[in-house]
């Protein structure tokens, strides 16, 4: 079977309104990262998420 290769550039077009800021819920993505066990809610992790 083949795959086949994402084109990033064509997704980030289509789900990506630069002119439009994101808000990241630092609250909710904590409550998330915890609820799976993962330690991915440093300060670190936060301006990645972003």
């Amino acid at each position: 079977m083949h795959t086949v290769p994402i084109n990033y550039a064509r997704r980030r077009a289509m789900f990506a309104d630069e002119s439009v800021e994101l808000c990241l819920d630092e609250r909710r993505h904590w409550e998330i990262c915890r609820s799976f066990g993962s330690r991915q809610f440093t300060p670190v992790h936060r301006e990645r998420a972003r």
